[in-house]
């Protein structure tokens, strides 16, 4: 678990929620070694064992069982960060979901979202992949708090899932739950998510391309500046991102898209002690690895999407990545 890094972005809404409770955010803060500037801050690699304690602490500083799940809902437009890169292009739920699985998985930050499909309804799960016992219920009430609040800013301050479900029991009365929530809320299932319905997949988007330019600016604004997002995460993200739509990445298409020559590229990547070669294996056997599991895909779908010649090269790819051959993770 030490090993397992998130971003600040974690923590959007720590801040806001600790001061609600008039609790000193600069002392808390200063406990585990951090600065305001690194909650919420989409370039500070944070432990998710650190992310799990200031949770937990938070919790009981505050003596408010429903302190991660009111944090959550601190989310705003206004802290969109990278997702106004992410969500661009997006014009029902169905494409913002899978905008943001794909994104996470790009990432890898330790956690993920899985969305299935079943014949009357639809689930969107979230996942630890290091943590999953019910004593991690801060973090998981947290994420899956701030998943619904980030919704209802694409979709309507008005909508609402069927239900909130969470695999642990509820420390407080369920009615208080919903008090914060504003919808059903069910304990003790399978998952931690929500339950949609099938026809809310094609809920149209309800925030304009000319009000997420203006956040896409000032984002690209951030990670321009010497302490921005660096170069291979930008590289990361583009990859993927193709990747899921499965488009030809090439080192000539992914420059067009960050808006540099190829040599531009291969030069500030060569700076940062990579290649472009390096970041494309990376995002590949992660990709790969989820398109098998996740998705159920074919070895030969996942091979024609990452570009190789034929089965058989991707296989022994994937053996090189992970030491095992891809037919296990069937």
């Amino acid at each position: 678990m030490a090993s397992q890094t998130v971003r600040g972005i974690v923590l959007t809404g720590l801040i806001e929620t600790l001061e609600s409770f008039n609790i000193n955010s600069d002392t808390f803060l200063g406990t585990y070694s951090l600065a305001k500037t690194d909650v919420g801050n989409i370039n500070a690699a944070i432990p998710l064992s650190s992310i799990v304690k200031i949770l937990r602490d938070a919790t009981q500083l505050s003596n408010d069982p429903l302190f991660c799940l009111k944090m959550g809902q601190q989310w705003t437009i206004n802290t969109l960060g990278p997702f106004s890169l992410v969500v661009i292009d997006c014009h029902t739920f169905e494409d913002f979901i899978n905008k943001v699985i794909n994104y996470i998985k790009t990432f890898n930050q330790g956690f993920e979202y899985i969305l299935t499909k079943y014949k009357n309804a639809v689930t969107i799960e979230f996942n630890l992949r290091t943590m999953t016992d019910v004593n991690h219920r801060p973090l998981i009430e947290l994420i899956v708090s701030r998943f619904l609040t980030v919704t209802r800013v694409f979709l309507g301050k008005q909508w609402n899932p069927k239900a909130v479900i969470f695999r642990h029991p509820p420390c407080v009365e369920t009615q208080k739950y919903k008090r914060v929530l504003g919808c059903k809320v069910a304990f003790e299932a399978e998952q931690d998510g929500l339950v949609l319905g099938l026809e809310d997949l094609n809920h149209p988007v309800n925030i304009s391309t000319d009000h997420l330019r203006v956040h896409i600016k000032n984002y690209l604004n951030q990670i321009a500046s010497p302490n921005g997002l660096p170069l291979i995460e930008q590289l990361k993200l583009t990859i993927g991102d193709l990747y899921n739509h499965q488009q030809e990445c090439t080192l000539k298409r992914v420059a067009n898209i960050l808006s540099m020559p190829e040599r531009t590229l291969q030069y500030q990547l060569q700076q940062e002690g990579s290649s472009y070669r390096e970041v494309l294996k990376d995002v590949q056997s992660t990709f790969a690895k989820n398109m098998l599991i996740q998705r159920r895909a074919t070895i030969k779908e996942v091979a024609e999407i990452l570009g190789f010649s034929d089965q058989s090269a991707f296989s022994r790819a994937f053996k090189q990545w992970y030491g095992y051959s891809p037919s296990k993770c069937l």
